[in-house]
Protein backbone atom coordinates (compact mmCIF):
# COMPACT_ATOMS: atom_id res chain seq x y z
CA UNK A 1 0.00 0.00 0.00
CA UNK A 2 2.81 2.36 0.96
CA UNK A 3 4.65 1.36 -2.20
CA UNK A 4 1.71 2.33 -4.43
CA UNK A 5 1.29 5.61 -2.56
CA UNK A 6 5.01 6.39 -2.94
CA UNK A 7 4.82 5.70 -6.66
CA UNK A 8 1.87 8.09 -7.03
CA UNK A 9 3.66 10.86 -5.16
CA UNK A 10 6.75 10.35 -7.29
CA UNK A 11 4.64 10.53 -10.49
CA UNK A 12 3.03 13.79 -9.38
CA UNK A 13 6.41 15.32 -8.59
CA UNK A 14 7.81 14.20 -11.96
CA UNK A 15 4.81 15.61 -13.89
CA UNK A 16 5.10 18.94 -12.07
CA UNK A 17 8.76 19.15 -12.94
CA UNK A 18 8.04 18.51 -16.62
CA UNK A 19 5.29 21.15 -16.70
CA UNK A 20 7.54 23.70 -14.99
CA UNK A 21 10.27 23.10 -17.53
CA UNK A 22 7.86 23.52 -20.49
CA UNK A 23 6.36 26.74 -19.12
CA UNK A 24 9.79 28.16 -18.42
CA UNK A 25 11.00 27.43 -21.92
CA UNK A 26 7.83 28.97 -23.39
CA UNK A 27 8.27 32.15 -21.35
CA UNK A 28 11.90 32.43 -22.42
CA UNK A 29 11.00 31.99 -26.09
CA UNK A 30 8.19 34.56 -25.96
CA UNK A 31 10.55 37.10 -24.42
CA UNK A 32 12.59 37.17 -27.68
CA UNK A 33 9.71 38.61 -29.78
CA UNK A 34 10.36 42.21 -30.98
CA UNK A 35 7.03 43.88 -31.81
CA UNK A 36 8.41 47.04 -33.48
CA UNK A 37 10.97 45.31 -35.65
CA UNK A 38 14.40 43.82 -35.08
CA UNK A 39 16.29 40.65 -35.73
CA UNK A 40 14.58 38.26 -33.32
CA UNK A 41 12.00 35.94 -34.87
CA UNK A 42 8.43 35.77 -33.55
CA UNK A 43 7.71 32.80 -31.30
CA UNK A 44 4.44 31.75 -32.98
CA UNK A 45 2.02 32.50 -35.80
CA UNK A 46 -0.03 34.63 -33.38
CA UNK A 47 3.01 36.66 -32.41
CA UNK A 48 4.02 37.03 -36.08
CA UNK A 49 0.64 38.55 -36.95
CA UNK A 50 0.93 40.96 -34.03
CA UNK A 51 4.40 41.97 -35.14
CA UNK A 52 3.34 42.66 -38.75
CA UNK A 53 0.33 44.65 -37.59
CA UNK A 54 2.44 47.07 -35.55
CA UNK A 55 5.38 47.56 -37.93
CA UNK A 56 5.41 51.02 -39.56
CA UNK A 57 5.99 50.49 -43.28
CA UNK A 58 7.22 53.21 -45.69
CA UNK A 59 4.64 54.61 -48.10
CA UNK A 60 5.24 55.48 -51.76
CA UNK A 61 6.22 59.08 -52.39
CA UNK A 62 3.52 60.83 -54.48
CA UNK A 63 4.71 61.83 -57.93
CA UNK A 64 4.76 65.60 -58.46
CA UNK A 65 2.12 66.94 -60.83
CA UNK A 66 2.41 70.08 -62.92
CA UNK A 67 -0.23 72.58 -61.85
CA UNK A 68 -2.28 74.62 -64.27
CA UNK A 69 -1.17 78.20 -64.90
CA UNK A 70 -2.77 80.79 -62.67
CA UNK A 71 -5.02 82.40 -65.28
CA UNK A 72 -8.64 83.48 -65.32
CA UNK A 73 -10.49 81.25 -67.81
CA UNK A 74 -13.10 83.99 -68.17
CA UNK A 75 -10.57 86.69 -69.09
CA UNK A 76 -10.65 88.52 -72.42
CA UNK A 77 -7.50 86.74 -73.62
CA UNK A 78 -9.18 83.34 -73.31
CA UNK A 79 -12.47 84.28 -74.96
CA UNK A 80 -13.78 81.15 -76.67
CA UNK A 81 -15.73 81.61 -79.87
CA UNK A 82 -16.83 78.58 -81.86
CA UNK A 83 -19.97 76.79 -83.05
CA UNK A 84 -21.21 76.49 -79.48
CA UNK A 85 -20.09 79.90 -78.21
CA UNK A 86 -21.05 82.97 -80.21
CA UNK A 87 -19.37 86.32 -79.63
CA UNK A 88 -21.48 88.89 -77.81
CA UNK A 89 -19.57 92.16 -78.21
CA UNK A 90 -17.08 93.62 -80.68
CA UNK A 91 -13.55 94.34 -79.41
CA UNK A 92 -11.67 97.64 -79.51
CA UNK A 93 -9.06 97.24 -82.24
CA UNK A 94 -5.94 99.00 -83.48
CA UNK A 95 -4.08 98.79 -86.76
CA UNK A 96 -1.27 96.26 -87.06
CA UNK A 97 1.63 98.45 -88.13
CA UNK A 98 0.66 99.92 -91.48
CA UNK A 99 -0.92 96.80 -92.86
CA UNK A 100 -4.53 97.97 -93.00
CA UNK A 101 -5.41 94.96 -90.80
CA UNK A 102 -6.63 95.32 -87.23
CA UNK A 103 -6.16 93.48 -83.93
CA UNK A 104 -7.37 93.83 -80.35
CA UNK A 105 -5.73 96.99 -79.03
CA UNK A 106 -4.70 95.19 -75.81
CA UNK A 107 -2.70 92.58 -77.72
CA UNK A 108 -1.58 94.38 -80.89
CA UNK A 109 1.89 95.10 -79.45
CA UNK A 110 2.40 91.39 -78.78
CA UNK A 111 1.46 90.62 -82.39
CA UNK A 112 3.82 93.30 -83.72
CA UNK A 113 6.64 91.81 -81.63
CA UNK A 114 5.81 88.32 -82.91
CA UNK A 115 5.89 89.45 -86.54
CA UNK A 116 9.09 91.47 -86.05
CA UNK A 117 10.83 88.49 -84.45
CA UNK A 118 9.80 86.24 -87.34
CA UNK A 119 11.20 88.70 -89.86
CA UNK A 120 14.42 89.03 -87.86
CA UNK A 121 14.75 85.25 -87.99
CA UNK A 122 14.65 85.42 -91.79
CA UNK A 123 10.99 84.52 -92.29
CA UNK A 124 8.87 86.29 -94.88
CA UNK A 125 5.46 86.72 -93.30
CA UNK A 126 2.21 88.31 -94.42
CA UNK A 127 -0.95 88.92 -92.45
CA UNK A 128 -3.65 87.49 -94.64
CA UNK A 129 -6.51 88.02 -92.21
CA UNK A 130 -6.89 89.46 -88.71
CA UNK A 131 -9.94 91.07 -87.10
CA UNK A 132 -13.21 90.46 -88.95
CA UNK A 133 -16.33 92.44 -87.93
CA UNK A 134 -19.80 90.89 -87.99
CA UNK A 135 -20.77 92.43 -91.33
CA UNK A 136 -17.65 91.09 -93.04
CA UNK A 137 -18.16 87.61 -91.59
CA UNK A 138 -21.73 87.63 -92.91
CA UNK A 139 -20.36 88.50 -96.35
CA UNK A 140 -17.71 85.75 -96.24
CA UNK A 141 -20.19 83.13 -95.12
CA UNK A 142 -22.94 84.07 -97.56
CA UNK A 143 -20.46 84.15 -100.43
CA UNK A 144 -19.29 80.62 -99.65
CA UNK A 145 -22.88 79.37 -99.25
CA UNK A 146 -23.90 80.91 -102.61
CA UNK A 147 -20.83 79.36 -104.20
CA UNK A 148 -21.88 75.94 -102.94
CA UNK A 149 -25.53 76.48 -103.90
CA UNK A 150 -24.63 77.74 -107.35
CA UNK A 151 -27.19 80.52 -106.97
CA UNK A 152 -28.54 83.11 -104.55
CA UNK A 153 -31.06 80.58 -103.28
CA UNK A 154 -29.29 79.03 -100.30
CA UNK A 155 -30.69 75.95 -98.61
CA UNK A 156 -29.89 74.83 -95.06
CA UNK A 157 -27.82 72.06 -96.59
CA UNK A 158 -25.78 74.64 -98.49
CA UNK A 159 -25.31 76.67 -95.32
CA UNK A 160 -24.24 73.58 -93.38
CA UNK A 161 -21.62 72.72 -96.01
CA UNK A 162 -20.41 76.32 -96.02
CA UNK A 163 -20.01 76.28 -92.22
CA UNK A 164 -17.45 73.49 -92.53
CA UNK A 165 -15.23 75.87 -94.48
CA UNK A 166 -16.19 79.34 -93.22
CA UNK A 167 -17.55 80.02 -89.72
CA UNK A 168 -21.08 81.29 -89.43
CA UNK A 169 -21.38 84.95 -88.39
CA UNK A 170 -20.82 85.26 -84.65
CA UNK A 171 -18.91 81.97 -84.53
CA UNK A 172 -15.60 83.03 -86.08
CA UNK A 173 -12.44 83.25 -83.98
CA UNK A 174 -11.45 86.23 -86.12
CA UNK A 175 -14.32 88.22 -84.63
CA UNK A 176 -12.54 88.20 -81.26
CA UNK A 177 -9.85 90.49 -82.64
CA UNK A 178 -7.31 88.05 -81.19
CA UNK A 179 -6.81 85.83 -84.24
CA UNK A 180 -4.51 86.22 -87.22
CA UNK A 181 -3.81 84.17 -90.33
CA UNK A 182 -0.10 84.29 -91.20
CA UNK A 183 1.43 82.99 -94.43
CA UNK A 184 4.71 83.66 -96.18
CA UNK A 185 2.96 84.99 -99.29
CA UNK A 186 -0.19 87.03 -99.67
CA UNK A 187 -2.96 85.18 -101.46
CA UNK A 188 -6.73 85.29 -101.41
CA UNK A 189 -8.17 82.80 -101.02
CA UNK A 190 -5.41 80.67 -99.52
CA UNK A 191 -5.10 77.05 -98.43
CA UNK A 192 -3.23 75.03 -95.82
CA UNK A 193 -0.36 74.78 -98.29
CA UNK A 194 0.00 78.55 -98.69
CA UNK A 195 2.78 78.85 -96.13
CA UNK A 196 6.40 77.82 -96.28
CA UNK A 197 7.16 74.80 -94.06
CA UNK A 198 10.22 76.43 -92.46
CA UNK A 199 8.31 79.63 -91.74
CA UNK A 200 5.44 77.67 -90.22
CA UNK A 201 7.86 75.66 -88.07
CA UNK A 202 9.41 78.86 -86.72
CA UNK A 203 6.00 80.37 -85.94
CA UNK A 204 4.89 77.24 -84.08
CA UNK A 205 8.16 76.96 -82.15
CA UNK A 206 8.15 80.60 -81.01
CA UNK A 207 4.50 81.71 -80.89
CA UNK A 208 4.09 81.01 -77.15
CA UNK A 209 6.94 83.40 -76.37
CA UNK A 210 4.65 86.19 -77.54
CA UNK A 211 1.44 84.82 -76.03
CA UNK A 212 0.14 83.05 -79.15
CA UNK A 213 -0.97 79.49 -79.90
CA UNK A 214 -1.74 77.58 -83.06
CA UNK A 215 -5.53 77.75 -82.83
CA UNK A 216 -6.50 74.97 -85.25
CA UNK A 217 -3.65 72.44 -85.24
CA UNK A 218 -3.68 69.17 -87.11
CA UNK A 219 -5.23 66.30 -85.15
CA UNK A 220 -7.73 68.46 -83.25
CA UNK A 221 -10.33 68.79 -86.02
CA UNK A 222 -12.84 66.66 -84.14
CA UNK A 223 -12.81 69.30 -81.38
CA UNK A 224 -12.23 72.60 -83.18
CA UNK A 225 -13.94 71.75 -86.46
CA UNK A 226 -11.06 73.08 -88.55
CA UNK A 227 -7.44 72.48 -89.54
CA UNK A 228 -5.71 75.77 -90.27
CA UNK A 229 -1.99 75.62 -89.48
CA UNK A 230 -1.55 79.30 -90.37
CA UNK A 231 -4.18 80.52 -87.87
CA UNK A 232 -2.64 81.88 -84.65
CA UNK A 233 -4.49 83.15 -81.62
CA UNK A 234 -3.43 85.39 -78.73
CA UNK A 235 -4.20 83.90 -75.28
CA UNK A 236 -1.51 85.44 -73.06
CA UNK A 237 1.99 84.18 -72.27
CA UNK A 238 1.20 81.79 -69.39
CA UNK A 239 -1.71 80.06 -71.11
CA UNK A 240 0.16 79.90 -74.42
CA UNK A 241 3.20 78.23 -72.85
CA UNK A 242 1.04 75.55 -71.22
CA UNK A 243 -1.13 74.94 -74.30
CA UNK A 244 1.76 74.57 -76.71
CA UNK A 245 3.86 72.46 -74.30
CA UNK A 246 0.99 70.03 -73.74
CA UNK A 247 -0.25 69.96 -77.34
CA UNK A 248 -3.73 71.24 -76.51
CA UNK A 249 -6.29 73.25 -78.40
CA UNK A 250 -8.06 76.15 -76.69
CA UNK A 251 -11.19 74.10 -76.01
CA UNK A 252 -9.17 71.39 -74.24
CA UNK A 253 -7.27 73.94 -72.16
CA UNK A 254 -10.40 75.72 -70.93
CA UNK A 255 -12.03 72.38 -70.10
CA UNK A 256 -9.27 71.81 -67.51
CA UNK A 257 -10.70 74.68 -65.44
CA UNK A 258 -14.24 73.31 -65.24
Amino acid sequence: MRTAKAISIFAIILLSAVLFAVVGARMKQTATVVIDGGAAAPASATDTAASQTNVVRPTATPQPTQSLPDVDPDSWELLLVNKNNEIKTAPQVAEIGKTGAYFDSRAVDALNDFISAAKSAGCTVHINLAYVPQSAQEYYFDSKAREIAGSDKITESDADKASRIVSRPGQSDHQTGLAVDITNVYSAPYTNEDIDADTLAWLIDHCAEYGFIQRYPSGKENITGYREPYHFRYVGADAAAYIMEHDLCLEEFLALYK
